[in-house]
This record gives C-alpha cells, sequence and structure tokens, in this order.
C-alpha cells in the first residue's frame, strides 16, 4: 500500500478564540483500493448538545436554544473547492457548483498537504478560501439544521459528487446571544485510517459536527431626568444612579452616573453597548440632591432588548428645605474577575453636607465580576 500525495482533513472549529479545540479528522492517505470518483456521497452535519465543545465557562447546555424557534433556522452551505482523482490527488474544480476562485487562492497550499499538516494549517486554508465566498458565490449545494423528530439538530446533504468542499453556516441571533460557525473543509470521501481504527475503506457518507460559538449582544440603556422645579438659591442641582446589570451570577455592568441640573427641566444620560441583552438590571436613584427630592419611583427595572435602546424616567421637585451643599469623593480599590484577573475599581461615595456616604459603585463598565 502507497502513500497518496494529498491527505484530506475535515476540521471542526468551536470559534475563533479556541483553535485548540480544533478536531482533526484525517483521510484521503491510504486506501484498500482507489476512489470512486463517481460514486455520490453525503453530508450529515450535527449541532447536538452532547456533540458541541465548551468555550470557556459556555456550557454544552447553552446552545440547547440553536434548536428551538428562537434562533432562525441554522443554513449550511458547500462550496465545491476541488475535484480529487482515484489516488487522492486535489484537482481544479470542474461540475456543478465547482468554484474556480477559491480553489485558485489556497491551490500552492493544498499541493504541499501532507500527514504532517497541522489543524491550524487547514483553518487557515479555510478562511483564505472563504474570503473568496461573496454575495454573488453560488454554493454546490446547502441544507438547513431540523429542529424536530429523530434527525432534530442535524442536516443531510446528499447527491455530492467526490471532492473538497468548504462548509459555511450562516450566523443566527436570538433575543440574547449571536451564534457563528468557522468555515472549514472537508473532503469527500473520507477515511479513518489516521484515526486509529485500522480501516482504510473510503467513506462516502461522512458525518461530522458543526460546533458554534456565542456572543452576547448588548443593548443600550437611557436614564431620563426631569426637575420639576429649581431653587436658584442651593445652586446647582445633582441627582446620582446606581446602575447594576446581571445574568445569572454575573454582574456584567455596575456603576455611577449622575446627572448636573443649574435650572428646571429635563435631561438624560445614555449607556451604550454594555449591558448584555436580557440582564436583569437595577436602577436606583441613589441621592436625588440636597433640597429635592424623587417623586417617582426611586428604583427601576428596564428590559434591555439587543440593539434597542430601553428608556427609563425619574423626576424630582424641590423640596422646600434649604440644606444646600454637596460634594463628591473618589476612592479606588480592586477586585477578583470571574477570569481570576483584578481590576481596578473605582467607588463612588456621595456626600450631601449634613448626611453619611449614601452608596457606593463598582465602576465596572463592560467587565464580567462576580
Amino acid at each position: 500500500m502507497k502513500e497518496m500525495k494529498n491527505k484530506s482533513i475535515v476540521i471542526s472549529a468551536a470559534a475563533v478564540f479556541l483553535l485548540l479545540t480544533l478536531t482533526v479528522r484525517m483521510g484521503v492517505a491510504y486506501g484498500a483500493v482507489g476512489i470512486e470518483t463517481d460514486m455520490p456521497c453525503s453530508i450529515t452535519f450535527d449541532i447536538n448538545t452532547e456533540n458541541l465543545v465548551p468555550q470557556g465557562d459556555v456550557l454544552q447546555e447553552d446552545f440547547a436554544e440553536l434548536l428551538t424557534s428562537e434562533v432562525p433556522d441554522i443554513v449550511v452551505k458547500l462550496y465545491k473547492v476541488a475535484d480529487v482523482n482515484s489516488v487522492g490527488e486535489y484537482q481544479m474544480p470542474t461540475g456543478a457548483g465547482a468554484d474556480v476562485s477559491l480553489y485558485d487562492r489556497i491551490s500552492a497550499d493544498l499541493g504541499s498537504v501532507s500527514s504532517e499538516t497541522a489543524a491550524e494549517q487547514w483553518l487557515a486554508m479555510a478562511e483564505a478560501a472563504a474570503e473568496a465566498v461573496t454575495d454573488a458565490s453560488v454554493p454546490a449545494a446547502s441544507g438547513s439544521v431540523v429542529r424536530e423528530g429523530v434527525d432534530a439538530g442535524k442536516v443531510r446533504i446528499s447527491d455530492l459528487a467526490v471532492g473538497l468542499y468548504l462548509v459555511m453556516a450562516d450566523d443566527v441571533q436570538s433575543a440574547e446571544y449571536t451564534y457563528s460557525f468557522l468555515p472549514y473543509l472537508v473532503s469527500l470521501p473520507d477515511n479513518q485510517y489516521y484515526r486509529g481504527t485500522g480501516n482504510d475503506e473510503w467513506i462516502y457518507d461522512v458525518n461530522v459536527s458543526l460546533k458554534p460559538g456565542r456572543e452576547i449582544c448588548f443593548g443600550n440603556l437611557e436614564i431620563r431626568k426631569t426637575l420639576g422645579s429649581y431653587n436658584e438659591t442651593l445652586g446647582g442641582a445633582t441627582c446620582v444612579f446606581q446602575i447594576e446589570a446581571k445574568k445569572g451570577n454575573t454582574v456584567y455592568y455596575s456603576d455611577v452616573k449622575s446627572i448636573v441640573f443649574d435650572t428646571a427641566g429635563t435631561k438624560s444620560i445614555t449607556i451604550e453597548g454594555k449591558i448584555p441583552a436580557g440582564a436583569e438590571v437595577t436602577v436606583t436613584e441613589v441621592y436625588s440632591g440636597a433640597g429635592y427630592e424623587v417623586v417617582s419611583s426611586s428604583t427601576q427595572t428596564p428590559d434591555i432588548i439587543a440593539g434597542e435602546t430601553a428608556a427609563i424616567d425619574f423626576g424630582n421637585e424641590y423640596s422646600g428645605q434649604l440644606n444646600g451643599g454637596t460634594s463628591v469623593e473618589n476612592y479606588y480599590g480592586s477586585t477578583v474577575g470571574e477570569d481570576g484577573r483584578e481590576w481596578t475599581i473605582p467607588p463612588v461615595q456621595l456626600r450631601d453636607s449634613t448626611l453619611e456616604p449614601e452608596t457606593s459603585g463598582s465602576g465596572n463598565e463592560g467587565g464580567a465580576v462576580e
């Protein structure tokens, strides 16, 4: 049995930031007989949670949402990058769905493929080929992941010609997360010789796992404050808000913000792109200014929606008292985040001339602190 010139590897990647979890599947290196180039092939892609690779603190069950109606259909597309001949050599693609522009991007690298080619090299080739895909590119085949029944979480694409294919899946977004899939290369037929099975038969019906990554979607928060009446004798009126946002046991945002008035009216502050969609958010007016009182609810819990701005309103009025004068003192400290790193945080203590400190804020904008 002789070694063929080129080998084929299937790479299933969890996400760009988790390259070390790449699963390398090697084939088209040895075979008891040559490849039957006219044999129809198929690929079954699987996103069932038990097959997924967790990323960081993301658990397998965190991807269960992909199989619900909360997420748009996951569309998998195949682009034919190269033909493969009976002895396993990659060649310029022909026939339906062939895309020579993709082949041109990586043909030089394909010519040097061997059993020593690393997973990172195959990923680089896949990404290079993916860069050549445009909105006008026509896939050789495509299919959508099934949501229900015995094949839930799977999509099977049949009647494929032998060759090397680029696999791409469209990003999908739910109410709180964006799921993305790295491109990778898969060769038809497959071969399990390098997996230690001792079986060098060609596999024309291939099974692989799609391994998505997940990113939090963020929304905006606008805090509007209306000062109904203003006493010029007291000078500027400062209103202070404590904002905290958490999901589960993780605090993603905690800070203190202030609005200063020099006349009656409405002012606002907006926190953009730092609060996760679906987070439990609490906004509390912890200081309403000397001589003023809150006439609205002092604590509000807005709903944060991805890409949108949630607006909440607070109101103050002059209380008739003449105890004026405010000051703000900043004290700095640190805390240890869930990633083990030490975060510098500026707890802000607000002090009226006649009152004890009322509150402090973590100042952790966008970080995750347990």
